[in-house]
């Protein structure tokens, strides 16, 4: 078995309220792992795997969306919020040149963590920053207490913040599958990881067409 290790191996970080460690495993090139775990360990058996599920949240078109909607597809996730000047910037920039590199079948959301500023109108107008073409792209906002559950219970955040005001975010791309469980996590700063999503989607997309 060949892993990707994304970012050199250093002490864990924070950001935002959200720590991670830099030295994280990824999928092998044919047979993609599972994260279930906040340790970010892979696991090779789906047994245990969790889809994502919500109800109640929007997208910047003001259109109301469920983990329903997005089932049957393969998605890359990130999160961001519309006043964070630079790391956000950089990770969408990374995100509209995804739009750009991956094949129609993909789906890109992008999850404020600060949905009580960023309304629906308020996405619509930032995502024009970003040259893109017309395929699916969510900006999506919701209920803070939604979107910060989904943060802590499936993609592993930091349970404390140091303030109500302090706001939870990362520089991580997610890979869910079509069932939308974990199969890749990636550093979004980084130009090399659109690489290495765009070879774990077209892994996704052989097996899926295999099945």
């Amino acid at each position: 078995m060949v892993f990707r290790i994304l970012g050199n191996a250093v002490p864990s970080f924070s950001l935002g309220g959200l720590i991670l460690g830099t030295g994280i495993c990824l999928g092998q090139t044919s047979d993609l792992p599972y994260y279930m775990h906040k340790s970010f360990s892979p696991s090779w058996e789906d047994r245990g795997a969790r889809s994502l599920t919500f109800t109640g949240l929007q997208n910047q078109l003001g259109q109301q969306i469920s983990s329903r909607d997005w089932q049957g597809k393969i998605t890359v996730l990130n999160f961001f919020f519309t006043g964070c000047p630079g790391l956000c910037d950089l990770l969408m920039k990374q995100m509209a040149k995804l739009r750009k590199e991956l094949p129609e079948e993909v789906r890109l959301v992008s999850m404020s963590v600060d949905p009580e500023t960023d309304r629906p109108k308020v996405l619509r107008s930032y995502q024009e920053r970003y040259p893109r073409n017309s395929y699916e792209w969510h900006l999506v906002t919701g209920k803070k207490s939604v979107i910060y559950n989904l943060a802590r219970a499936y993609f592993f955040a930091e349970n404390t913040l140091k303030s109500d005001e302090a706001i939870l975010h990362n520089e991580m791309f997610y890979l869910l599958d079509h069932k939308l469980r974990i199969r890749g996590i990636y550093n979004g700063t980084l130009p090399r990881s659109r690489k290495d999503i765009q070879s774990d989607v077209r892994s996704l997309l052989s097996s899926n067409r295999a099945n």
